[in-house]
């Protein structure tokens, strides 16, 4: 363990699953997995083989039924409130489950973690949100409650409102919410602009195979992975 503890990771996994060892099987075996500064990382595996909880775990959100997960070197199950607190602002995460505010307005929701962990003025807080969704690509009226922005308008919502801290770590539930192909070619290029001009780690979970033939793959730990022919 003390090895791990010294590695360069930003994130690392040590014998991490979902279930508890006495009862993993073939189709859910732990996996350690150490993710560098600076990479763009994919974990695949088909619809309900357990990759948004394996995310939600190396996000520190979801407990995991065993192993570790070290955040900078550092076992986030050891932490203090105080220090986890600290240590979550360089974590970012997305996913279904988490979702915009509704009474507040867009901007406003862009501007929610930056004005709770008070890291600048009102003033300050809001150019940078409004630089953030202007570089993303975002078009919606930001004045407005999310209920009256689309689906995919919103998404950039939520990924301005996980960068707005400026997170060592980005960690996304399926990387792309629709299948319009321009939406996409955007959010590719924003996730490696992350990565080359922030050194940005970036964790996805997806069956996207065309974004993962592009990235470094990590595959869930399943002998009977459909995709797996297909990249190893």
């Amino acid at each position: 363990m003390a090895a791990i503890e010294k590695t360069a990771a930003v994130l690392s996994a040590v014998n991490l699953s979902i279930e508890p060892v006495s009862s993993q099987t073939e189709f859910d075996r732990a996996f350690s997995y150490e993710f560098t500064k600076g990479s763009i990382n994919c974990i695949i595996g088909p619809n309900s083989s357990g990759k948004s909880h394996y995310l939600r775990m190396l996000a520190g959100i979801e407990e995991p039924a065993s192993g570790k997960v070290f955040l900078q070197g550092k076992d986030i199950d050891e932490m203090t409130d105080k220090r986890w607190l600290s240590m979550r602002q360089s974590v970012g995460f997305i996913s279904e489950s988490v979702q915009l505010f509704s009474i507040l307005s867009g901007i406003g929701n862009v501007m929610l973690p930056a004005n709770y962990h008070s890291i600048a003025s009102a003033e300050k807080v809001q150019e940078k949100a409004d630089r953030l969704v202007t570089w993303l690509g975002c078009t919606a009226d930001l004045t407005v409650l999310p209920n009256e922005i689309t689906r995919n308008q919103r998404f950039f919502l939520l990924l301005a409102r996980a960068l707005i801290l400026e997170p060592e770590v980005l960690l996304v539930d399926e990387p792309f919410r629709s299948n319009d192909s321009a939406l996409q070619k955007l959010l590719t290029k924003r996730y490696t602009e992350l990565r080359d001009a922030q050194e940005m780690t970036l964790i996805f979970s997806t069956n996207s195979t065309q974004f993962v033939q592009l990235h470094e793959v990590f595959l869930l730990p399943m002998s009977n992975n459909p995709i797996e022919e297909k990249f190893f």
